[in-house]
């Protein structure tokens, strides 16, 4: 029973996210990507953002320097700015990378990392100490973004 959830679990998060680009514009300072969910997904301060399209970007600010703000997919509403810490990856990806955790039916899956393509450095979201045993204890899976088809 145990190994048929996770596989379900693996599944149903390799199937979260849908397509991702890196914006036309993006640079290695500001990492603008542009990412599709296909289905809801939990981010800090127990938001979930619904299925749809939304804008990740980094905030080069020294006040603060590992900020990200995650925008509407028309980039005109701030759905969220969290606050992450580094993340590093050994063998950097040539797509965005995202590491979920958890997710079911009933529950959306967590965004726990975010990885801008070709970069060994990443940003890990900041949970509350309950999320992250929940973290520790159902473990991330990686996820490597679809390239957009347009």
């Amino acid at each position: 029973m145990r190994v048929t959830k996770v596989a379900f679990m693996a599944l149903g998060l390799a199937s979260a996210l849908a397509m991702a680009v890196p914006a036309a514009h993006a640079t290695i300072a500001d990492q603008m990507t542009k990412l599709t969910f296909s289905r809801p997904v939990q981010i800090p301060g127990n938001k979930v953002l619904p299925a749809g399209t939304y804008w990740f970007q980094t905030l080069d600010n020294q006040a603060l320097p590992n900020a990200v703000l995650i925008y509407n997919e028309n980039r005109t509403r701030v759905e969220a700015t969290l606050l992450t810490e580094p993340a590093y990856r050994a063998k950097p990806q040539a797509r965005t990378e995202l590491a979920l955790a958890g997710g079911s039916r009933s529950r959306a899956p967590l965004l726990v990392k975010w990885f801008y393509p070709g970069s060994d450095y990443g940003h890990r979201f900041l949970y509350s100490a309950r999320t992250e045993r929940q973290i520790r204890e159902e473990g991330m899976r990686n996820v490597l973004a679809q390239p957009y088809s347009g």
